[in-house]
C-alpha cells in the first residue's frame, strides 16, 4: 500500500477554536439519539464531526448508512437507535440492509449473535416490509434457530417488551405471594382470552396471517422432509431442528398461538389422507395434532438424540453425551450428576484426555467466561458459608468435635511436630478438663494438634451445608465450562493464526456492563491465536499504554489477569501508537518487522491526543508514522466497537482500517482468513458474502 494511498484522508470540517466551542459541542454529544441521528441523514456525503465524550474529534457517520448499521448497532443499542439506523440503511440498499439484519442475529459463521437486536429488526421488517420477512422465514431460521420464528410471532401478539414484562411479573409474584392463588381458574380464563385474541388477529390482520401461514408452511415442509429421511434410513445429520423447537404443551408459544394445529393440518392434509374425509373440523384438528406428536415428533426427537427424550423416559444410562448441545450441557450438569454420575464423569474425563468431544459452537466466549465466573463465586460463597456455620457452632459448644476443628482453623498456628506428637497421646478428657482453665487460643492449639486425623474423617461423614453435593456440582460445572472454552479456542485455532497481530484492550472503569469483560476476553483470545512473537501479549491502555505479558495457566486466569489492570483514567489511543513508533525508530526496525495489524477493543471514546484541532485519532496516527518515515507500514487497525456511542473513527472507504462491532467472537474467524482489500466497506461486505446470504430476497 503506497504512502499516498494511506495518507489520503479527506478534510471534512473547517478547523474551529476548539476550546471556545467545546462546551456547545459537548451539549450536542449528549443530545437525544433521534436528533443526532437525523443529522446523519442529511450529511452522508460529507459526514460532520464532533468530539467524543472524553473529547477526541470523530466522525458522526462513515458516509455509508449500511456500514453505520453494521458498526454502530451493538447489544446495548436502544431499539429506537437500531430502528433509525435500519431505516437509513434500507433507503440506501434494501438487500444489503436485509443481509445485515440476518448477520445481526446470526449465531454461526460471521454472525453477531445479537438476539434482542435481531428480534427488534425483525419486528421492524414485519411492520414496514411484511412480505420480505414472511418470504425469508427459512433463511431467518437458518441464521438463528427455529424458535426465532415462534418468538417473532409471539412478540407480534404480546408486544416487543413482553419478555421484560414477564420477568417483572415473576419477580412481583415471587415477592408478594407466598403461595399460588386462584391459579387454575385464572389460567383457564386467560388461555381462552389468548385464543380469542389470536383468532381475531389472524382474521383481521392480513400481514400477520401471511407470516403465520409461512411459518407453519416451513415447519410442515421440514417435518415432512425429515420423516422421508428417517423412513429411508438416511443420514440423521440431514434432519432439521424443527422437531427440537416444536412448541411444547403448555409453553408460551403453544398457549398463545394456534400454530401447532395449523402445522399438523399441513403435515396431514385432507386431500392426501382419505381417512379424514367427512370428519368435522374440530375432530380433524385434534386427530392430526395427536398423530403428529406420536408418528412424527417422537421418532424425530429420538433420531436427533435430544437429551430431554432420555431424561423424560428416565433412560439416563442411554444419553449420548457427545450429542448434547453446548448450552444444554451446562444446563443439565446437576441432573447428569444425580442420575448418571459415574458415566457422566467418565465422559468428562474422556473429553479432558482427548478421547471424546464436547459441544461449544453456539456459545459466545464471554458467555462461557460469565458462567465460569458465576460458578466460581457460588463455590466460594458456599465454602465461606460452610466456614461461618462451623464458626457459629464454635460459640455454642467448646467440646463438640466439629467446634474443635473450627476453633483450630480460627486460632491455631501450625503445631511443632514434636509438640504435636506429644499432644497426640493426651486423652481428650484431659484436654476437655484443661479447657475450663486455659485461654481459648491454647485450647484451640491443643485441639488442632490432636484433631488433624479427626478433621478429615469428620468432614467426610458430616458435610456442612453440602448435604446434596452442591459444591461438587459446581466443581463439575467449572470443569465442563473450562473444557468448552478450550474447545472454542481450539476450533478457532484450526481455522488459522493471526500473523504479527496485537490486541489493544480498553479496560478502564468507564466501560460499562459487559463491555469491559468482552474487551478482556477478545483481547486474550487474539493473544492466544497470535503466532510466536506476540503470543500471550496484549496492550492495556488509558492515559498510559502498557504491553502486558498475560499471566495465568488457563484462559480464565489470563482474562482475570487483564481485568486486574483496570484503571479509571481516560483512554488515549494515540499514546499507544506513539510508543510503538518510538520502539520502531529507536530500534531502527525495517518495515517488514513492524506489527501488521492491531485490534482495538473499546467503546471508541478516546481523549484528545493531538495538538491539531479537529484531527481524528487515525489521521494523527498516519501523520506521525509518515513523518518518521514509516508511512508505508502504518499497522492495519481493526476498530472493534463494544459500547453504544456515535463515535466513528474513519470513513467508509479508508484504506488500512476495518470497523466491526458486537460481543461475538465469530467475526475473528473472518479476520483469520481474510486477505482481500482492507477497508471498512470491503470487510463488511466480506462478512455478509457467505452462501447463506445469497438466498435472501427483497419482496416489498
Amino acid at each position: 500500500m503506497t504512502m499516498a494511498c494511506r495518507s489520503h484522508i479527506p478534510s471534512l470540517y473547517t478547523a474551529l477554536n476548539y476550546s471556545k466551542h467545546l462546551s456547545s459541542l459537548s451539549m450536542a454529544a449528549s443530545s437525544t439519539p433521534s436528533s443526532s441521528l437525523a443529522a446523519t441523514d442529511n450529511n452522508l456525503v460529507n459526514p460532520p464531526m464532533r468530539p467524543t465524550q472524553p473529547s477526541s474529534p470523530t466522525f458522526l457517520s462513515t458516509g455509508n448508512p449500511c456500514l453505520d448499521f453494521f458498526f454502530h448497532v451493538v447489544p446495548y443499542s436502544r431499539p429506537e437507535t437500531l430502528i433509525h439506523r435500519l431505516e437509513l440503511a434500507w433507503k440506501h440498499d434494501p438487500l444489503q440492509a436485509l443481509k445485515l439484519v440476518c448477520n445481526l442475529r446470526g449465531v454461526r459463521g460471521t454472525g453477531k449473535s445479537d438476539e434482542e437486536g435481531g428480534y427488534t429488526a425483525a419486528l421492524w421488517l414485519h411492520e414496514n416490509h411484511p412480505k420480505t420477512l414472511a418470504c425469508n422465514v427459512d433463511s431467518f431460521a437458518g441464521f438463528g434457530y427455529f424458535k426465532d420464528l415462534l418468538e417473532i410471532l409471539f412478540r407480534l401478539l404480546e408486544g416487543p417488551n413482553v419478555r421484560n414484562l414477564s420477568m417483572e411479573d415473576k419477580i412481583f409474584r415471587h415477592h408478594y405471594y407466598s403461595r399460588r392463588m386462584n391459579t387454575s381458574n385464572e389460567n383457564e380464563s386467560k388461555e381462552i382470552d389468548n385464543v380469542k385474541r389470536v383468532i381475531d388477529r389472524y382474521n383481521s390482520d392480513p400481514d400477520f396471517k401471511f407470516l403465520h401461514d409461512r411459518v407453519a408452511d416451513y415447519f410442515a415442509q421440514c417435518l415432512r422432509s425429515d420423516m422421508k429421511v428417517l423412513d429411508s434410513g438416511g443420514d440423521s445429520s440431514k434432519i432439521s431442528q424443527a422437531a427440537k423447537w416444536w412448541p411444547l404443551l403448555h409453553s408460551s408459544y403453544y398457549r398463545f398461538m394456534l400454530l401447532c394445529k395449523t402445522i399438523a393440518k399441513k403435515v396431514f392434509p385432507r386431500d392426501e389422507y382419505p381417512e379424514y374425509e367427512g370428519v368435522e373440523e374440530a375432530h380433524y384438528a385434534y386427530f392430526v395434532r395427536d398423530r403428529l406428536r406420536k408418528q412424527v415428533l417422537v421418532p424425530l426427537r429420538k433420531a436427533l438424540e435430544l437429551p430431554e427424550v432420555y431424561m423424560e423416559a428416565h433412560a439416563w444410562g442411554s444419553i449420548p453425551y457427545h450429542r448434547v448441545a453446548s448450552n444444554e450441557m451446562l444446563l443439565y450438569v446437576d441432573e447428569f450428576l444425580e442420575s448418571d454420575g459415574e458415566r457422566f464423569k467418565e465422559y468428562i474425563e474422556n473429553v479432558k484426555t482427548g478421547k471424546a468431544e464436547i459441544a461449544a459452537s453456539t456459545f459466545l466466549l464471554h458467555e462461557i467466561i460469565g458462567h465460569l465466573d458465576s460458578f466460581t463465586k457460588d463455590l466460594s460463597w458456599k465454602r465461606r458459608r460452610k466456614m461461618e456455620k462451623e464458626n457459629e457452632n464454635l460459640k455454642t459448644s467448646t467440646f463438640h468435635p466439629h467446634n474443635r476443628i473450627a476453633a483450630a482453623r480460627m486460632f491455631r498456628p501450625r503445631p511443632n511436630k514434636i509438640i504435636a506428637a506429644a499432644i497426640t497421646f493426651l486423652p481428650y478428657e484431659i484436654i476437655n478438663a484443661a479447657s475450663k482453665f486455659l485461654p481459648p487460643k491454647i485450647v484451640a492449639y491443643l485441639y488442632g494438634a490432636k484433631s488433624y486425623w479427626y478433621e478429615k474423617r469428620w468432614m467426610l461423614e458430616n458435610r456442612v451445608d453440602d448435604d446434596c453435593g452442591e459444591m461438587e456440582k459446581l466443581e463439575w460445572k467449572l470443569r465442563v465450562g473450562d473444557l468448552q472454552l478450550k474447545r472454542m479456542v481450539k476450533d478457532m485455532a484450526v481455522k488459522g493464526k493471526l500473523n504479527n497481530c496485537l490486541a489493544i484492550c480498553h479496560v478502564s472503569g468507564g466501560m460499562y456492563g459487559n463491555t469491559m469483560n468482552v474487551s478482556a476476553v477478545l483481547g486474550v483470545l487474539v493473544s492466544e491465536l497470535s503466532k510466536k512473537n506476540w503470543k500471550g501479549r496484549v496492550i492495556t491502555f488509558n492515559r498510559k499504554m502498557v504491553l502486558q505479558n498475560v499471566e495465568g495457566r488457563s484462559l480464565v486466569e489470563k482474562i482475570k489477569f487483564v481485568h486486574t489492570k483496570k484503571t479509571y483514567g481516560k483512554p488515549n489511543l494515540q499514546k499507544v501508537f506513539d510508543t510503538l513508533l518510538k520502539v520502531a525508530v529507536d530500534g531502527k526496525l525495517e518495515p517488514n518487522q513492524m506489527i501488521k495489524r492491531l485490534f482495538v477493543f473499546s467503546d471508541m471514546g478516546f481523549v484528545q491526543g493531538s495538538e491539531k484541532l479537529w484531527e481524528t485519532d487515525y489521521e494523527a496516527i498516519v501523520r506521525k508514522f509518515t513523518e518518521k518515515g514509516y508511512g508505508e507500514c502504518v499497522p492495519e487497525i481493526v476498530f472493534w466497537k463494544l459500547g453504544d456511542s456515535e463515535a466513528t473513527p474513519v470513513q467508509a472507504n479508508q484504506p488500512g482500517v476495518a470497523l466491526v462491532s458486537g460481543f461475538s467472537n465469530n467475526l475473528l474467524t473472518l479476520l483469520l482468513e481474510y486477505d482481500g482489500i482492507f477497508n471498512p466497506e470491503a470487510v463488511m461486505e466480506a462478512a455478509i458474502s457467505g452462501q447463506e446470504y445469497q438466498k435472501l430476497q427483497v419482496f416489498d
